[in-house]
């Protein structure tokens, strides 16, 4: 919580650990390509991010996590796999680095619920369509001749599946060396 009665939030699914194992594995690679300055993301704060609220009053924290739990008990647990790498607006020019998810239809509802559930909140509603993914890197400046694109999209990463089984309300702290996340509440899916 800061001093101004505001926390910077966003609403997550954890990764397993084979999976960020991989991606710091791949980070350590595209390290090596030159013509790329790019802020790594650590492991321990790799993520998929299904609401980034912003900054939140903490004294609506409680009903946040009141939808949160709403909607997980409508939702059973679901499969989630890793698919391909790419570049966000695209690779020829990426600001940011990331690993696909795909977890079929039971993600992409339980993302549109608690999207539709916080706009009764006053949350305004996503307008871009849901790209399930891990973010591995945000680029700090591109050559467009560096070859960490195409690596990138020839890179052929391992498809690691876990179970998603918990919903984390997070707050995320900007820090000189990266942000620091902690779980401000978790809410279990439907058994």
């Amino acid at each position: 919580m800061t001093e101004t009665g505001l926390v910077r939030a966003f609403i997550a699914l954890e990764t397993s650990p084979d999976a960020k194992q991989e991606i710091l594995s791949l980070q350590e690679k595209l390290r090596t390509f030159h013509g790329a300055r790019v802020s790594w993301v650590r492991s321990e704060g790799v993520h998929l991010t299904l609401k980034f609220l912003g900054d939140v009053k903490v004294t609506l924290l409680r009903d946040i996590e009141k939808l949160i739990e709403d909607c997980a008990s409508r939702a059973s647990p679901f499969e989630v796999t890793t698919t391909v790498t790419g570049g966000f607006p695209n690779l020829s020019k990426p600001r940011v680095l990331w690993v696909g998810l795909d977890g079929g239809e039971s993600l992409g509802q339980l993302q549109m619920d608690i999207d539709s559930a916080l706009s009764t909140l006053g949350f305004e509603r996503e307008r871009k369509r849901f790209h399930p993914h891990l973010t591995i890197g945000r680029v700090k400046s591109f050559d467009r001749g560096s070859e960490l694109s195409e690596y990138l999209n020839n890179y052929d990463f391992p498809k690691i599946r876990w179970m998603v089984d918990r919903v984390r309300l997070m707050s995320s702290i900007l820090k000189p060396g990266g942000a620091e996340y902690r779980e401000l509440a978790g809410v279990n899916l439907r058994a």
